[in-house]
């Protein structure tokens, strides 16, 4: 399973995490007001460090927080 999760990446720098099942790694970000372009970005830089395309699901976290990540099965393309 991969995991990309918006996302503080260090005290004062806003990006994205990308968990695997064997490794975790960081991408910082500027993010804009155009949430899905930052999204699809995020999306490809994750796939460019799994080494392939994956289909990512978002999925919501909490009933209205507004909190979400991706999810992506590992191995299915």
């Amino acid at each position: 399973m991969h995991t990309l999760t918006p996302d503080w990446v260090d005290v004062d720098i806003y990006g994205w995490t990308l968990k695997t099942d064997d490794y975790e790694t960081h991408c910082n970000t500027d993010i804009g007001t155009d949430t899905l372009a930052d999204d699809q970005q995020a999306q490809a830089w994750a796939d460019q460090i799994i080494g392939a395309a994956q289909v990512w699901q978002r999925v919501s976290e909490g009933p209205s927080y507004g909190w979400y990540h991706f999810e992506a099965e590992a191995g299915v393309q």
